[in-house]
């Protein structure tokens, strides 16, 4: 662990690793601390090398939904660092961008992976992939980027809106079904 981070971040993020631990019976440590970031290391949680980022700026460390999103949500979290932290990293940051560019970019890779349907083609850089997966992770990547540029709490609004989803009248098969039911 870097030793030049702030000792009160580095004590945040031991109690966030010791919740884990507690509340999953997991061998979650911290192993790294690096700008508003710190990085778990659960090797001994799920027999393999598997990091969680999370944010030092959380204002608590606690379960989104219960035990069970847990993961889920640190997973789309730990995402959207990654691919936020890997774009700054290449300098796509390095001038501002309007919102509005940022998101016809997303659009932009949603239209290349419409074409991989429409062709059935593999992808010119990774040519054992389909082009529509491909391009579909692009806009998810371009997607976590936004989110994280712009202080977007991604993975709690997917938690939230999988959760509201349950509920909603208009996603319910028999709603669908009736005369003027959403059909797809």
């Amino acid at each position: 662990m870097a030793e030049s981070a702030n000792p009160a971040l580095i004590a945040k993020a031991r109690r966030a690793a010791a919740w884990w631990n507690l509340n999953h019976g997991a061998g979650a440590r911290v192993s790294e601390i690096s700008g508003p970031y710190w990085q778990f290391d659960c090797s001994e949680a799920w027999n393999s090398p598997r990091v969680m980022i999370a944010k030092a700026e959380d204002k608590e460390w606690k379960d989104p939904k219960g035990p069970d999103s847990l993961p889920l949500w640190s997973s789309i979290e730990s995402l959207m660092i990654l691919c936020h932290l890997r774009s700054v990293q290449a300098g796509w940051h390095d001038r501002p961008v309007e919102k509005g560019t940022q998101i016809a970019l997303i659009h932009e890779e949603l239209s290349e992976a419409l074409r991989g349907v429409r062709t059935g083609s593999q992808d010119k850089h990774l040519p054992h992939r389909l082009s529509e997966e491909v391009e579909m992770a692009d806009a998810v990547m371009r997607i976590c980027d936004y989110c994280g540029a712009h202080g977007l709490d991604l993975a709690f609004a997917i938690m939230e809106k999988l959760e509201y989803n349950l509920h909603r009248e208009d996603h319910k098969r028999e709603e669908r079904e009736k005369e003027g039911g959403k059909k797809f």
